[in-house]
């Protein structure tokens, strides 16, 4: 039986002017200002505006998210993310704010939903394209996805083909042959675009310990070139061409808000801090490191992915950005550039907190967080941006549709096994390696995932109740870890290092199913969690949304198609 069990896990979260830490509500929690709070510019300069996605993990249609509060014992269920909605908030961008909007991918987006995946990823190509990406990032994940999203391949024999028409940053991957950057369809090394009148350069890095990350096979002929040496002599280069402002993408998986989110007892999504506060990072990650190394002046953002949660953060003095994945939010950075003064006023550098993608806001909160039970979500209202109104943009919905209709009327099985196949470590290995967690946990006596003999559609899959968990993400000590495994009898164990080491550690983020979790976890601890869907496929993939989508065409119930 051919099969690679991965997990979708999909955590969304939000921000806004109001403090975001008080436990008995928040408001316009990441739906953005009405207005704009940049300030007037002088007649000498010129906004840039950075908006960027990562680890969309090849989601292009919306999220359904449901929302339970102490008001009541009803559910109320609203869509987030899409790429026609996404679509409308980057129209709405791009008209507020003319020449001065790049839009660029950190990549970790290639493997995932069934769409990408029976498409060869062909469809997230698309979608770059329709929404005008400028360029895209790659991660170890694109790298490892294979021609199907399914199994590791060497990338030098599939990405030359996909990567035709869009233009990827590939700045340290080198071909042994010619001991220069590889050449797959518009990939580059670097890249310079004129915006605003503002020449801006851009750098994609991978993270020198790519090779420990991926199969040999898919590195074979490949040469990971160290990224600080990559970067200097990529940088000089654009610097030469006339680069006034460098920009540098490179999917690293920085933490920020962890601690915060622990100490005061808040979920992560839902954390405040201010963003040029040192301490609100974790410094000793790689991406950290490798920021805080670079000479003073020689970057002037970071666009990232990757980690848990947000990052709108300075390091080292300069601006790093990552959204909420799983295409539920953009992130956005606000440089000006002095044309008199040929230099960037860091005075006037903004940091925006994360945009949601919502369809329709909590008319309590105006925006779609769906984290905080306190807050009544029965009432719904218009979602809006900018002062402009939220809806699906119709060439982008239609597009989608024409994808959805493939899969529909194709109705391909996910798999056809000779017995019944109950599964275990499977399951578990395959939450692991689709989070960042160090150790993952499955099952317990009541947990039952069994794919019957003959063939199993994605239906079948999605109506076992074991696959339509909530996964929680938690973090705790060495001893922590050594209690839960010893109390833990009937659950399945997959972990990223030996498990000597991981009970000397400080620090351990752990995975678990929802079912485990509140049957047994949440009863015997009172560890603080995040929670994220958790379907298992055999690719990153949830039917769930994937039944909701084709029935309500990836929008909320009572939103209209068009502008009303």
């Amino acid at each position: 039986m051919k099969l690679l069990f991965i997990v979708l896990l999909a955590a969304g979260c939000s921000f806004g002017k109001k403090s975001n830490e008080k436990s008995d509500g928040h408001h316009h929690l990441y739906s953005a200002p009405e207005k704009d709070e940049v300030g007037k510019l002088k007649t000498t300069e010129r906004r840039l505006i950075l908006i960027s996605t990562n680890d969309l993990k090849g989601q292009l249609e919306a999220q359904q998210e449901d929302t339970q509060d102490k008001h009541s014992p009803e559910r109320t269920l609203v869509s987030v993310g899409g790429a026609d909605i996404m679509a409308r908030y980057m129209e709405i961008l791009r008209a507020q704010y003319p020449a001065q909007v790049v839009l660029v991918d950190a990549g970790n987006a290639l493997s995932g939903t069934l769409v990408s995946r029976s498409s060869g990823a062909k469809a997230l190509i698309e979608m770059f394209g329709r929404l005008n990406y400028d360029a895209i990032g790659l991660s170890p994940q694109d790298l490892a996805a294979g021609p199907s999203m399914k199994a590791p391949l060497s990338p030098t024999g599939w990405m030359p083909d996909l990567f035709k028409k869009q233009t990827v940053l590939l700045s340290n991957l080198l071909d042994l042959k010619t001991a220069k950057p590889v050449e797959w369809g518009k990939s580059t090394p670097q890249l310079l675009k004129e915006i605003n009148d503002v020449k801006v350069g851009f750098i994609g890095l991978l993270p020198d310990d790519l090779p420990a990350k991926l199969d040999a096979s898919v590195l074979n002929g490949l040469y990971v070139e160290p990224a600080m040496q990559s970067f200097l002599k990529q940088a000089r280069s654009l610097r030469l061409k006339g680069a006034e402002v460098i920009v540098l993408v490179m999917h690293g998986g920085m933490k920020c808000g962890v601690e915060r989110a622990q100490d005061k007892n808040l979920p992560l999504g839902k954390v405040n801090f201010d963003p040029r506060d040192p301490s609100a990072c974790d410094n000793d990650g790689a991406l950290a490191k490798f920021v805080n190394e670079l000479p003073q002046g020689s970057v002037d953002a970071v666009i990232t992915g990757g980690g848990p949660g947000k990052v709108a953060n300075f390091v080292n003095g300069v601006p790093v950005m990552q959204a909420f994945g799983q295409g539920t939010a953009f992130a956005r950075v606000d440089l000006v550039w002095d044309v008199e003064k040929k230099a960037l006023n860091t005075e006037k550098t903004v940091v925006h907190q994360p945009v949601r993608l919502c369809h329709r806001f909590f008319k309590e909160t105006e925006d779609c967080f769906t984290e905080d039970p306190s807050i009544d979500h029965r009432q719904l209202m218009p979602a809006r941006y900018l002062e402009k109104s939220i809806f699906p943009d119709p060439a982008t919905a239609d597009w989608l549709k024409f994808w959805r209709d493939i899969l529909v009327t194709e109705g391909r099985p996910l798999m056809e096994n000779d017995h019944i196949v109950e599964l275990k470590q499977e399951a578990a290995e395959a939450m692991l390696q689709a989070s960042l967690a160090d150790v993952a946990i499955v099952g317990g006596k009541n947990w039952r995932l069994k794919l019957p003999q003959g063939i199993t559609t994605w239906r079948d899959l999605y109506a076992q109740p074991a696959a339509r968990q909530s996964v929680r993400l938690a973090t705790v000590t060495g001893p922590e870890l050594a209690k839960l495994k010893e109390n833990l009898k009937h659950a399945w164990w997959a972990t990223r290092v030996p498990w000597d080491t991981l009970l000397t550690q400080e620090k351990i983020t752990i995975a678990v199913s929802g079912q485990l979790w509140e049957n047994q976890i949440s009863k015997a601890t009172t560890l603080q969690h995040t929670r994220a869907p958790f379907v298992v496929a055999d690719t990153i993939v949830s039917w769930e949304r994937d039944v909701v989508n084709v029935r309500a065409s990836g929008r909320s119930p009572a939103l209209p198609h068009t502008q009303p």
